[in-house]
């Protein structure tokens, strides 16, 4: 049934990263989960215990966050109402509508003392990570646009920071100015950091070889980079 659901979405007006997202989502969450249930058996109160299971298993260990238990809700939603009209059986799908999502525990902006204050001690203690920490501070990009950031981006002619990669698909814009002095320091850090890198590698911030960042290996501290 997945592989039938696979190909129905795909026939579907979905941005290729819309459809990666939900087959990770089925793949490696949701089709674990549900097991060998049976659609039409399915009711409203299978759908909470899951939701809080995911919630115990994986947001109170910071494993993901209450957005991503969310996201495989929704998509959990799709999969089993599209299942159960395939099937052509009445179902409680239906009833999914009233499942209530998770509580988004509010994030808190760093003030700019903190921002500061990590700054200098990235500087200090990794000084390959400074360039990326600093950008990624005072663009609000999120980490995937910023680790895809290529030099080709860098528009020097008209002193901005293209911003062509995020997850939304529109694009963005900085000004040059602020982070030109950060970008040419860094420039010099990779050279004599990583040859390889520094000469192979069309992105900015890239590992010790040729590939950009990933933000699980960056924030577990697995980086090529230390």
């Amino acid at each position: 049934m997945h592989d039938l659901y696979k190909k129905h979405r795909a026939t579907q007006d979905l941005s290729p990263r819309t459809l990666k997202t939900e087959n990770a989502a089925l793949r490696d969450h949701i089709i674990p989960a549900i097991g060998s249930w049976v659609v039409q058996r399915c009711s409203l109160r299978d759908f909470q215990d899951l939701r809080l299971d995911w919630h115990d298993q994986y947001v109170a260990t910071d494993r993901y966050s209450s957005a991503s238990v969310n996201k495989w809700i929704r998509i959990l939603k799709i999969y089993v109402g599209w299942c159960s009209r395939r099937l052509g059986v009445a179902h409680s799908a239906r009833d999914l509508k009233r499942l209530p999502k998770p509580k988004k525990r509010k994030g808190r902006a760093m003030s700019r003392d903190e921002v500061e204050a990590l700054l200098v001690e990235v500087k200090t203690q990794y000084p390959h990570y400074y360039g990326i920490v600093y950008v990624l501070a005072y663009t609000g990009q999120r980490f995937s646009t910023i680790s895809a950031l290529k030099w080709s981006d860098i528009d020097t002619q008209n002193g901005l920071i293209h911003f062509r990669e995020s997850k939304t698909g529109h694009k963005a814009s900085a000004p040059l100015e602020r982070f030109e002095t950060v970008l040419r320091e860094h420039k010099a850090v990779l050279k004599e950091w990583s040859p390889i890198a520094f000469n192979k590698a069309p992105y900015v911030f890239p590992c010790q070889g040729p590939q950009p960042h990933r933000r699980r290996r960056f924030c577990c501290g697995t980086s090529p980079y230390q």
